[in-house]
């Protein structure tokens, strides 16, 4: 049987000027100005709003993805339906065979002589009985040579004739079912699967979700061994072929080497740089690219060429995550907790000058917006898969990129201070890129947008694992406290506490011994805050738990013990009521709460926590109250814990100010025995 053109032979060779109400003016759906706008079809009466290039793409993507092969104007005023030769001259050669294969068997099935095969064998092949009325019923499929029954559309129920089999399934419900399965399902075309499926409604790309593709004792065929149980073949329900569907591209594995060590360095681009980088880039583009376009082209540029693949004639890749806040129509409200991300993805074969590379960054993600973005989610929202739909790879071929740029981190106060640094903790995979704000524009009491920092290394080479660390128990007396309070509140209007006093006072040891009195970049003190009572409305005695977070203090080398403490307490103090609240209400919607564990260690870190006033030896475990009470603390240099002192004399009971601490300190060993010979660590004693 020869193949019948659903389309006549003089429209397959039209030309692109086959359009209606030709104008110039801004894309629709991306938004480019000064395109060619147009409408397919001479019954759209409507002003042209569409450029070719998307019109292309949009009617490429149904037909690769929904095997559709309908559609109509994207107006919601006109949604008229396009004719084939109306959008025919838009298709290349394997998009025109595929919708002339989609629409033969519309045309086929319309035919009430054409018949599928539906034999068990999954035959799958149709053809016309023109002399069905000559048979006995049935007919013998020219594919598989199965008897077939034209009636029924099943194979051929020996021993019965057509009116006999009617009236034994009249009889027998199972039977009827089996029937009714076996005429309006087709099967799953692979062939440790040949489950029957039948299609309700919708476009012809079908998955097959069958569960138990082998059998399961354990959880009765809703097991995932490996993914073996799943089916998941995809197919088009009209020829039963895997081919037709798009299935996308094998992922590239051997071009990812998963063993090989991943580098992690910042690279500052100055405002100058950028604007050098934007003119380059848009010097010879009718296209308006932006100052992002240009740093981005430039960086994967660099990136392409120290992977050698300047010359390479394969596919390069940048994916680029991109916010649907305000790409949305309308836009979502700024009380949606969340961060909803789509990726562009953008290719180039070796690398083009840097006015050709930014300019396809830019046609592509000018091509998402809210005409497009709508789409795209709803096919996700039913999307069986949904982890298809995350296009994105890394590897030697691959770049993902995500940008911070314009969130004003650097002007928010997170209740304790606008931020001296803002970082982004990334997995350190080969190809992530992270654009970030930079907070160190001199002389901008704003941040400058075009000056871009790509995240601050952790100072791992500053913490030595290896080295040992020694562990000792310091105690200081009701005196040397009191006395390094006095002499720490002396020169300062604000009150200073005691503790305030011996962290500070702690801290210096610290960093004497680490031989950091007169260096000139940041050390850190970590300290870890109860937040029973800090919030408002406390939280009760009931409650089970240890709230914690971090407060950070820092300095610059030895400063005297009252600006040590005053930048302790100054601190500290910022976390009250009413900045702790906004701190959680971010913390219990962060996507990856770990980013906000934001303390380090190693030579210039110390973290510190503090059990006082907790009346540990006041309370009765069920054996006495406690002779001696000590904290189990991972032992890493910097690592100090304050502990109530037992033995404070003369008291029967710990008074809350004045009492007896000692300090669990664990620190390198070499720095340790700097410590204890430290003349100043006794210096509050009465008698020296």
């Amino acid at each position: 049987m020869s193949k019948p053109s659903a389309i006549p032979e003089n429209n397959k060779s039209a030309k692109s000027s086959r359009f209606y109400k030709e104008r110039q003016g801004e894309c629709s759906i991306c938004s480019e100005p000064n395109s060619n706008l147009v409408n397919i079809s001479k019954n759209c009466t409507h002003l042209a709003n569409s450029c070719i290039p998307c019109l292309t793409q949009s009617i490429t993507t149904d037909i690769e993805s929904k095997g559709s092969y309908t559609f109509r104007c994207a107006m919601p005023a006109c949604n008229v339906k396009f004719e084939p030769e109306e959008y025919y001259h838009l298709l290349d050669k394997r998009l025109t065979d595929i919708t002339d294969n989609l629409l033969l068997h519309r045309t086929l099935e319309a035919d009430e002589e054409f018949r599928w095969c539906k034999s068990s064998k999954g035959c799958g092949a149709g053809q016309l009985v023109s002399n069905h009325k000559d048979l006995l019923g049935y007919y013998t499929c020219h594919a598989c040579h199965q008897m077939l029954c034209f009636r029924h559309s099943i194979e051929w129920h020996t021993g019965y004739s057509c009116d006999e089999f009617d009236k034994e399934r009249a009889q027998n419900d199972d039977l009827a079912s089996d029937v009714t399965v076996l005429a309006y399902s087709k099967k799953c075309p692979n062939e440790a699967c040949g489950t029957p499926i039948m299609k309700l409604e919708g476009c012809d790309v079908m998955t097959c979700c069958r569960f138990g593709s082998h059998a399961c004792i354990e959880s009765k065929g809703d097991c995932d061994h490996g993914g073996r149980n799943y089916c998941g073949q995809r197919f088009c329900w009209s020829c039963l072929d895997s081919n037709t569907i798009i299935l996308g591209k094998p992922l590239s594995w051997s071009e990812w080497d998963l063993t090989a060590p991943v580098s992690h360095y910042l690279v500052s681009f100055t405002v100058d740089e950028i604007k050098n980088m934007w003119e380059d880039a848009s010097s010879n583009s009718e296209i308006r690219i932006s100052r992002l376009d240009a740093l981005l082209a430039h960086i994967w540029m660099l990136i392409i060429r120290a992977r050698e693949l300047s010359h390479d004639q394969q596919p390069i890749y940048l994916d680029v995550t991109l916010g649907l806040r305000s790409r949305l129509n309308p836009p979502l409200s700024e009380n949606f907790v969340g961060s909803p991300i789509i990726l562009g993805n953008v290719s180039t074969i070796g690398i083009q000058p840097i006015g050709k590379m930014a300019l396809s960054i830019r046609s592509t993600l000018s091509k998402f917006n809210s005409s497009s973005i709508g789409p795209m989610l709803h096919e996700l929202a039913f999307e069986l898969s949904p982890n298809r739909l995350w296009n994105a790879f890394l590897g030697r071929r691959n770049t993902i990129v995500t940008s911070w740029l314009h969130l004003k981190t650097y002007e928010v106060d997170f209740g304790i201070g606008v931020p001296r640094f803002v970082n982004a903790l990334m997995p350190s995979v080969d190809g992530c890129v992270h654009l970030l704000e930079n907070g160190n524009t001199k002389g901008a009491g704003k941040i400058n947008r075009n000056t871009i920092i790509l995240g601050k290394p952790l100072s791992w080479s500053e913490w030595d694992l290896t080295a040992p660390v020694s562990h000792y128990l310091v105690s200081f007396t009701v005196d040397e406290i009191k006395n390094m309070w006095e002499d720490a509140s002396s020169n300062s209007e604000i009150r200073i506490s005691r503790l305030d006093a011996l962290l500070a006072h702690i801290w210096m040891l610290i960093i004497r011994a680490r031989e950091l009195s007169h260096d000139q970049q940041p050390i850190y003190l970590d300290v870890t805050l109860g937040l029973r009572s800090r919030l408002n409305p406390p939280l009760s005695e009931n409650f089970v738990g240890s709230p914690i977070i971090l407060g950070n203090v820092s300095t610059i080398g030895i400063q005297p013990i009252d600006k040590m403490a005053l930048s302790i307490r100054s601190t500290l103090s910022k976390f009250n009521s009413s900045s702790i609240g906004p701190m959680l209400h971010e913390l219990a919607f962060e996507l990856s709460p770990n980013r906000l564990w934001n303390a380090f260690l190693g030579r210039r870190n110390t973290i510190v926590t503090s059990w006082l006033h907790l009346k540990t030896y006041e309370v009765d475990f069920g054996i006495g109250v406690p002779r001696f009470v000590n904290a189990l603390m991972p032992s890493v240099d910097g690592c100090v814990h304050l502990l109530e002192n037992g033995n404070t004399k003369g008291t029967e009971k710990i008074n809350r100010y004045d009492e007896a601490v000692s300090v669990s300190l664990h620190l390198r060993k070499d720095v340790m025995e700097k410590l204890l010979v430290d003349p100043e660590l006794r210096k509050y004693r009465n008698n020296i």
